[in-house]
């Protein structure tokens, strides 16, 4: 894949010669995406450290009479992934409950995977007698798939919990209905956590979020829920691909929601939630998306490795 994406900040937003700084989105290593390279940038980069959010960070003066322009060309290998439910139901073990991975993964993290009692009862509500974590995880999928379709929704920083916007409203989109299907199988006792960044199919590139559940002696799974089930498909491991598996058009970026960006901001983001499009901020403030700046992300190329 090769990707480039611009920010463009507007003329007259910024008094000429005040510094401007600007966090793009970057590919994080994740064993589908291999091989990340920055081809060429407008700026010198600082990579993220540590941050759920994985980004290049570039700075400059506000230019005089024209936009500020931030770009950057980057490539990356990236690999589809499918582990087949037989594969995962004969090779996983028992969850090591005080391993930090199924600590972490299967409690509450505010504001977004709120573990509580009436999530626990739905989602034991929708397994019934099911024990199986892959098999409960299957259950969950469905139950979301079947009642909730998805639509369009309004800024996830505006929205106190994704989750149960879905279910108050009976529809949610991608975030949303992972963020429900997260919450779901950790009130299982069932590892799971949230990846996004886009979508890359040619013609449809677009924001996208998914989720990962952790099965134990396989590891991390990816999961989308938003695809849902493949009904055109007579094949039962294609019409449930998504359930385990993830395509090869995918610009992953995030391991998590509403982290701190690397280096921090200081003041609060445009988007709280999720990182896709990116931030900027001056001295004075915030500096908002598609009001005082304007983001693209062009896919350029795909080629296959031979």
């Amino acid at each position: 894949m090769k990707v480039k994406i611009t920010m463009s900040l507007n003329d007259g937003i910024v008094p000429a010669g005040e510094m401007v700084r600007a966090w793009g989105p970057f590919p994080v290593e994740n064993g589908r995406q291999t091989n990340i390279r920055l081809l060429s940038s407008s700026d010198k980069v600082t990579y993220s450290q540590n941050s759920l959010h994985n980004t290049v960070y570039m700075e400059k003066t506000a230019a005089d009479g024209k936009p500020t322009v931030f770009e950057y060309e980057l490539s990356y290998d990236i690999s589809s992934k499918y582990v087949s439910p037989d594969y995962i139901l004969k090779n996983k073990k028992p969850y090591d409950v005080q391993s930090e991975i199924y600590k972490k993964y299967t409690s509450t993290e505010l504001p977004q995977f709120i573990i509580d009692d009436e999530m626990r009862a739905l989602a034991r509500n929708i397994v019934g007698n099911e024990a199986d974590p892959l098999r409960q995880a299957s259950l969950v999928y469905d139950w979301i798939d079947a009642y909730f379709p998805w639509a369009g929704a309004r800024e996830y920083s505006t929205i106190g919990n994704l989750a149960r916007y879905v279910l108050d409203r009976g529809y949610g989109d991608c975030g949303q209905v992972s963020s429900l299907y997260i919450t779901l199988l950790r009130a299982l006792g069932i590892p799971a956590r949230w990846e996004s960044g886009w979508m890359l199919h040619p013609g449809k590139e677009g924001m996208h979020d998914w989720a990962e559940v952790y099965y134990e002696g396989i590891g991390w799974v990816p999961v989308d829920m938003s695809f849902g089930i493949l009904e055109v498909a007579n094949d039962k491991a294609v019409r449930n691909f998504y359930k385990t598996g993830i395509d090869i058009y995918r610009f992953a970026s995030n391991k998590g929601v509403g982290g701190k960006l690397s280096p921090e901001k200081k003041f609060v983001r445009s988007e709280t939630v999720d990182f896709q499009l990116g931030e900027m901020e001056y001295d004075d403030g915030n500096l908002f998306y598609y009001r005082d700046w304007t983001p693209d992300f062009e896919l350029i190329s795909i080629e296959e490795i031979k």
